[in-house]
């Protein structure tokens, strides 16, 4: 959990900066869709790009991909 959770804290971290969380790389074929590495080597988190109720910039933690579940579930 505590891997999730820094991947969240940066995530708002490039929100608060108006920036692309340093670690994610654009994920093919889903536009505003993005994958992130979890610390430690845990697995991948994809998050997608949106806007909140106000309008603002905001990112969706959409899933987490373990490490042994991937490549066959992703």
């Amino acid at each position: 959990m505590s891997a999730v959770s820094s991947v969240m804290v940066e995530m708002r971290e490039a929100l608060e900066l108006g920036v692309l969380p340093p670690s994610g790389r654009p994920l093919p074929a889903v536009p505003g869709g993005y994958v992130s590495a979890m610390p430690r080597g845990l697995g991948l988190v994809e998050f997608h790009e949106t806007a909140t109720e106000k309008g603002e910039r905001g990112f969706h933690l959409a899933r987490v991909i373990r490490i042994d579940d991937y490549p066959a579930e992703f």
